[in-house]
């Protein structure tokens, strides 16, 4: 079986095996974070996930609270992200 092919149809197994590499997407617009800043802030924004890990830290975990419709947080937010 091996004797009916030609030694320049053999490839190597680096060549066989490569690995179709994609990017991976890039992360999604927070929509409504964004539109309260005014401008672009991704979803994985590390310091928007400080700020929120912070306010949950110190709420009050027996009541619901949105933190985009209080305004001293999206004051807080506005100032975090003025820069850009």
């Amino acid at each position: 079986m091996s004797d009916d092919i030609r030694p320049e149809d053999w490839i190597s197994a680096k060549q066989a095996f490569v690995p179709r590499i994609r990017p991976a997407p890039p992360p999604a617009y927070d929509k409504e974070v964004s539109a309260l800043v005014g401008h672009s802030i991704r979803v994985n924004d590390s310091r928007l996930i400080q700020k929120v890990a912070e306010w949950e830290r110190n709420k009050d975990p027996e009541r619901f609270e949105n933190f985009l419709k209080d305004p001293r947080k999206v004051k807080e937010l506005k100032k975090l992200f003025k820069n850009g």
